[in-house]
């Protein structure tokens, strides 16, 4: 199963489709450290330094740039691997991988190479926006008086203002995780789609509708585009919970349908 798991990812880590995610990853956050950072030393309205904390694009959900990459979250995270599956199933190549090693270990090598290189895609850009950031902005705690930031009573709200590497850290991991959840959903949509297109899309599908749930119910507590960005935070920890219950879910049916599935 090693050798499988590291053909695997360094099949997703050097496929075509993975350089049009990242590039397009590193154009927004380009974009946004040219509009933010680059030309822009000091916020307007304020006569003390900024904190990198929050002028980061995921310290802050004004810029739009950072509300486009985390909305875009499962296109950047599916394009590199989600896909391969059912290019596996399609162009015949699974016959000899079954040949060499059990169903359970191609299943479980997949879903870990499409969950790994879903969440490594989504995040590297988020990490080149850090570090230049912090080139340009001192890693001052984050004042309450900018009103950028949790609210008081939400999750890790104290973490924000005292421990705000944790914090970041915090919030790193969880959109890595995220990434790679919904990457994996295209691991159960390839077992019933039959398109590539399909594949790639439905993520992004559920995505957007959870995103439209949200506003039509006047509130963004559940829509992951908000409460993964840093500086709007969690508010209760149910988002958590169904997404956890979520992506169990998706591992669950992938595991037992894809045991079941007929070539």
């Amino acid at each position: 199963m090693k050798i499988l798991l590291k053909y695997e990812i360094k099949r997703m880590m050097k496929s075509k489709e993975r350089m049009i995610s990242l590039g397009v990853g590193f154009a927004i956050c380009i974009w946004h450290l040219a509009q933010f950072v680059w030309f822009q030393s000091i916020y307007q309205g304020y006569n003390f330094p900024e904190s990198f904390f929050q002028k980061w694009i995921g310290g802050d959900g004004f810029p739009i740039q950072s509300f486009l990459y985390y909305f875009m979250l499962p296109l950047i995270a599916v394009l590199p691997g989600g896909a391969t599956y059912f290019e596996d199933v399609d162009g015949g190549m699974i016959f000899n991988i079954y040949l060499r090693c059990t169903r359970i270990k191609y299943l479980l090598a997949k879903y870990i190479a499409v969950f790994i290189c879903g969440g490594l895609t989504f995040t590297l850009p988020l990490l080149v926006d850090l570090l230049f950031t912090a080139a340009h902005f001192p890693a001052l705690l984050p004042e309450p008086i900018t009103d950028i930031g949790p609210s008081p009573n939400y999750l890790f709200f104290g973490w924000y203002f005292c421990h705000p590497w944790l914090y970041l850290l915090l919030f790193l991991f969880l959109g890595f995780l995220f990434a790679g959840g919904f990457a994996s959903i295209s691991l159960v949509v390839s077992l019933y789609a039959t398109h590539k297109a399909q594949i790639l899309l439905c993520p992004f599908v559920l995505y957007f509708l959870i995103y439209c749930i949200n506003n039509i119910i006047d509130t963004m507590d559940y829509a992951p585009n908000y409460f993964l960005i840093s500086g709007v935070g969690i508010e209760t920890i149910w988002e958590l919970v169904i997404s956890f219950i979520l992506f169990l879910s998706v591992f669950s049916t992938y595991l037992w349908k894809g045991l079941r599935y007929e070539l």
